[in-house]
């Protein structure tokens, strides 16, 4: 979020709607970043308002907008892809790009499900993407052929910030630079 804060103008940020949680985390992260001038479309799989906010996701991009969704959603298990961003790309509405962005240092929220993570102040951030990535053929094999891009991703910003990978559940170990 600090990557889209620092390197999109209000105006860009403005035409961008991000898909969030009704969970407490989603609040906190609409909260935080409402203020920079980001919109928001609320809504969960699993409980009412799922449907409703892709329909307004679909609806600021066809306004010529765009949209941030976190692939693997506000519920475990972690790293799997829900069909949101996937069904918008599939639509033809968007191209599908996958983002993994991590900080060094960061605080972990350990009684989140996937560990929140908050940048703290002066971090080094690393953002990787690759795309944009085919979101044709069969649904299972698109499934994962955007989950495999996000863990390369992921290992590459995990070699790029730490001594090895992190284990996952464990602490990090920081690079000396």
């Amino acid at each position: 979020m600090h990557y889209l804060i620092l390197r999109t103008t209000r105006e860009q940020r403005r035409r961008c709607t991000m898909l969030a949680s009704r969970s407490f985390d989603g609040e906190v992260t609409e909260r935080l970043l409402r203020r920079w001038g980001f919109r928001f479309a609320r809504g969960s799989a699993g409980k009412a308002g799922g449907a409703a906010a892709l329909r307004e996701l679909a609806r600021g991009i066809r306004k010529g907008g765009w949209a941030v969704v976190v692939a693997d959603g506000p519920r475990p298990p972690p790293f799997r892809l829900r069909p949101g961003a996937l069904f918008l790309a599939r639509e033809g509405l968007i191209p599908l790009f996958a983002v993994r962005a991590w900080a060094r240092p960061q605080l972990l929220i350990p009684r989140t499900w996937f560990r929140m993570a908050v940048p703290l102040p002066r971090c080094d951030i690393a953002v990787f993407s690759a795309g944009p990535i085919d979101p044709g053929g069969d649904e299972e094999v698109a499934r994962l052929r955007v989950e495999g891009e996000l863990e390369q991703l992921r290992r590459a910003a995990d070699a790029h910030l730490y001594l090895g990978p992190p284990p996952h559940g464990g602490a990090h170990l920081p690079r000396l630079v």
